[in-house]
């Protein structure tokens, strides 16, 4: 089965899973200058490589936009600014009693550090492999002139077994994780200063702990601990693309583009070129919460009637409701309605979208 994922759509996801089950420098790209990222780039191709195949097989589910997620991801990086700042004020300081107090302050910062991207990752299929992360640890730490760390060997039947075995070659060689923002996401950002030695000695430390942290996960998992539930469940990805794909078939226009809203409403807005429906996108995607979901297609394109574009929009589920459930619903629609020239479509009983349903979970 084809990937339906956008590129944009699985490299957010990667990067959600690489920063929450690693802890590995969250908020930030890796740098293929740096050998420590570079050792760490290995651990994001594979987990990329198995968020594509869950794509391809039709069981992806999103996290990256989990309110959980994201408050956890956020929170996490926070605190690793502040672990970085507490220990080159240490390093600065020439009393020794404001030093002490910088570095049990950056102690504190990186136990919260530690834990939010810990509960973002409670919310993920574990996904990092622990051996993996521990062979690029034992690299990191060889590229900064260190002993490689002690690695627990993990006992026999460990959960995490399973995920190191899932390891294999990819049927399309993953992308580098330093590789550009996709033109529909252009970032604003100035570039990133280079990093200082603490930064990279915080790094290591990092690398060092990425096995240990990747292997809790599993744990959790197999315990039913964990609630990988994610922001769109698949069956809503599967339906809520089948849609958008039935909407693209009815347009005769070029391109042509589908988008959900918070309300359950669709809109199909009609472009005479590409280049007119790329620039449209790009446009709404600067603002996620305005849309749940949104997807341009190019007739001419290959991978029509796929789309060309995709992105979720918005922290909220999509939740899908059954025939069964629509029919005794008051109010229900039947078949599509058009209504301003095609342009809002409401969807009947054969596939609704609960309006208003917010991922509480």
């Amino acid at each position: 089965m084809p990937s339906r994922a956008s590129k944009s759509t699985i490299d957010r996801e990667t990067d959600a899973r690489f920063w929450a089950q690693t802890g590995y420098r969250v908020g930030q790209r890796l740098d293929p200058g740096d050998p420590v990222d570079r050792a760490m780039a290995e651990v994001w191709r594979d987990i990329w490589s198995k968020v594509k195949r869950e794509d391809q097989e039709g069981r992806l589910v999103l996290t990256y936009n989990h309110p959980d997620a994201e408050r956890g991801l956020a929170d996490a990086e926070a605190a690793s600014h502040a672990v970085v700042a507490h220990l080159e004020a240490a390093a600065r300081s020439p009393d020794p009693e404001s030093a002490a107090a910088h570095e049990r302050a950056a102690e504190s910062a990186a136990a919260v550090a530690s834990s939010a991207a810990d509960a973002a990752a409670a919310i993920q299929p574990p996904t990092a492999s622990p051996s993996m992360a521990a062979a690029a640890a034992a690299a990191a730490a060889a590229a900064a002139g260190l002993l490689p760390p002690a690695a627990a060997a993990l006992p026999a039947g460990h959960p995490a077994e399973i995920a190191d075995r899932a390891h294999v070659p990819p049927a399309e060689d993953p992308p580098r994780p330093h590789a550009p923002r996709p033109a529909e996401h252009p970032s604003s950002d100035p570039p990133e200063p280079a990093r200082s030695a603490v930064q990279d000695q915080i790094a290591v430390a990092q690398a060092a702990s990425a096995a240990a942290n990747a292997a809790r996960q599993h744990e959790r998992a197999a315990a039913g601990e964990a609630h990988p539930e994610g922001a769109v469940s698949p069956r809503a990805i599967s339906d809520i693309r089948q849609v958008a794909t039935r909407i693209a078939r009815s347009l005769s226009d070029p391109a042509g583009a589908a988008v959900c809203y918070p309300d359950g409403g669709w809109s199909a807005p009609r472009f005479g070129s590409r280049r007119e429906a790329e620039a449209w996108f790009a446009h709404l995607t600067e603002t996620p919460d305005a849309f749940r979901y949104a997807a341009i297609f190019d007739r001419a394109d290959p991978a029509w009637p796929a789309s060309v574009r995709e992105a979720f929009g918005s922290s909220s589920a999509i939740g899908v409701r059954s025939p069964a459930q629509e029919a005794e619903s008051p109010g229900s629609r039947a078949g599509l309605v058009y209504a301003a020239g095609a342009v809002v479509l409401v969807l009947g009983a054969a596939l609704m979208l609960d309006r208003g349903r917010r991922n509480d979970r």
